[in-house]
């Protein structure tokens, strides 16, 4: 009897062990499909050097973007508190705001000046594609791989992007903005505008940011698929 149940608490483990097994095997093979149909899109859109280095621009292209809207944001906080001279209470919230959106401001800068200094490398490897006639599979590979201002760039994006999230949590829960949490926005007030606004500049530049540090951390298996 001993050597029966014995026997049989053997075969459930080894039956739990299997079915764990073929778990962790059916999740390894979903992450890799995944990964390899990311991977087809983004070779379809880094399909050639010409388009590689169209990406780098469109990541600086954001990083600006993202600085001018903070800066629009920073002229529409000072018009309103202006507006409201009087209100005390507006001017002590006025110094959190500023503070907060000029951090980002300066981490946006920040990015675009990193973001430029990766993609200065990356443009004359593409010079040299386009006038010479050279392979450069090897050299764009290498390029992001290695180039240290990526890694920043993508430590930036990410900095920036938690940051806009922290902006937002703030806007939610802290006054003067969280009196104006509501999903029907139509019907607030004029003063509820830099609210909104701040909510909106602080949601796009998260998505943003956070999809350009996906997009450099996924580029070397893309540009990988460049060689021959």
């Amino acid at each position: 009897t001993g050597a029966e149940s014995q026997g049989t608490a053997q075969r459930e483990n080894r039956s739990e062990t299997g079915t764990i097994g073929r778990r962790t095997a059916a999740r390894l093979r979903t992450r890799r499909i995944i990964m390899a149909y990311i991977e087809d899109i983004g070779f379809l859109a880094v399909g050639s050097p010409q388009k590689l280095l169209r990406t780098y621009h469109i990541f600086v292209a954001t990083a600006l973007a993202s600085a001018v809207a903070f800066v629009g944001q920073i002229i529409i906080v000072l018009v309103f508190a202006t507006m409201n001279v009087d209100n005390r209470r507006a001017w002590y919230s006025l110094f959190p705001q500023m503070a907060m959106l000029l951090a980002g401001f300066s981490l946006c800068t920040l990015e675009a000046r990193i973001l430029m200094l990766a993609t200065i490398p990356c443009a004359r490897i593409v010079w040299t594609f386009n006038n010479l006639g050279v392979r450069v599979a090897d050299q764009l590979l290498a390029h992001a791989r290695d180039d240290p201002h990526l890694t920043y760039g993508m430590r930036c994006a990410i900095m920036l992007a938690f940051w806009c999230f922290l902006n937002l949590l703030y806007e939610a829960f802290l006054p003067p903005c969280s009196k104006y949490n509501t999903l029907s926005f139509w019907d607030l007030d004029l003063a509820a505008f830099p609210c909104e606004s701040w909510e909106l500049v602080c949601s796009i530049t998260a998505l943003a940011n956070a999809t350009v540090a996906f997009c450099i951390m996924l580029l070397p298996r893309v540009v990988a698929r460049l060689r021959p």
